[in-house]
C-alpha cells in the first residue's frame, strides 16, 4: 500500500517553510552610508540592540566601527533599515545579494565575508543577555530619524553611495565636538626636541 503524503507534510519536514525574514542594513549616522548588510528572522528593533549589546564581545571590523560612533556619542543615533523581506529559505541568497550590490555601489561594509551563513538565527541568548537587550530594544522603540537623516538615508540605500568627503550632519558634528570637548587634537601637542642626555634644545607649539 502507498501512503500519499499530506498536504502540509512538507512543512512538518522542514519547518522554515512558510517562514519570513529580512535582510537590513545598518547606516553610519555620519556619512549616510551603509556599512553593514544583515539578515534576521527577528523584529529588527530587537537586531539592532543585539548589535549595540555585542560591540564589545569581539574585535571585529563592525564592533570597532560601533565603538567609535560610541565614543564620538552618535551609537543611538544609528540607524537600522529593512531592505527586502522574504521567505527565510531565501534569506541567505538574497543577503549575498545585497552585500555584493552595496560593495559595487562603493559602500565601505564592515562585512568580512560575503554573507549567506547561517550564522546566529535562532541563537538562544542567556535570561541576562536577553534581559538587557529587550531593555535596550524599548529605549529605541518608536525612536525616529530626523527628515534630514531620512532622505540621506533614502539616498543611500538608493545607491547614491558614491560620493566621497560628504558633510557630516549638523547635529552629529555637534555631537562629535562635544564629546572632544578637552581631548587636544594630535597635532597641536607641544613637541620637544632633547639631547641625549635629556637638556631641551627647542620646543615647537605643535606638529604642524
Amino acid at each position: 500500500m502507498i501512503m500519499k503524503a499530506s498536504p502540509d507534510s512538507s512543512k512538518e519536514n522542514n519547518p522554515k517553510i512558510g517562514k519570513r525574514g529580512c535582510v537590513y542594513s545598518l547606516v553610519c549616522p555620519k556619512a549616510s552610508q551603509v556599512r553593514y548588510v544583515g539578515k534576521t528572522v527577528g523584529k529588527i528593533s530587537i537586531r539592532l540592540s543585539k548589535h549595540k549589546y555585542r560591540r564589545n564581545k569581539s574585535s571585529s571590523h563592525k564592533n570597532n566601527w560601533l565603538q567609535l560612533l560610541e565614543r564620538e556619542g552618535l551609537l543611538d543615533d544609528l540607524q537600522i533599515v529593512v531592505i527586502e523581506e522574504c521567505d527565510i529559505l531565501r534569506l541567505s541568497k538574497r543577503e549575498k545579494y545585497w552585500i555584493a550590490y552595496y560593495k559595487k555601489q562603493g559602500c565601505d561594509l564592515t562585512n568580512v565575508t560575503p554573507g549567506g551563513e547561517v550564522g546566529s538565527l535562532g541563537h538562544r541568548h542567556s535570561k541576562e543577555a536577553k534581559k538587557k537587550i529587550s531593555e535596550a530594544a524599548k529605549r529605541n522603540k518608536g525612536r525616529k530619524a530626523s527628515k534630514e537623516a531620512r532622505k540621506r538615508i533614502s539616498a543611500s540605500l538608493l545607491g547614491n553611495t558614491r560620493r566621497k568627503g560628504i558633510l557630516f550632519a549638523e547635529a552629529s558634528k555637534r555631537k562629535i565636538s562635544k564629546n572632544r570637548k578637552g581631548i587636544p587634537a594630535w597635532n597641536k601637542k607641544k613637541v620637544v626636541q632633547l639631547t641625549l642626555r635629556g637638556i631641551v634644545i627647542k620646543t615647537w607649539g605643535s606638529v604642524d
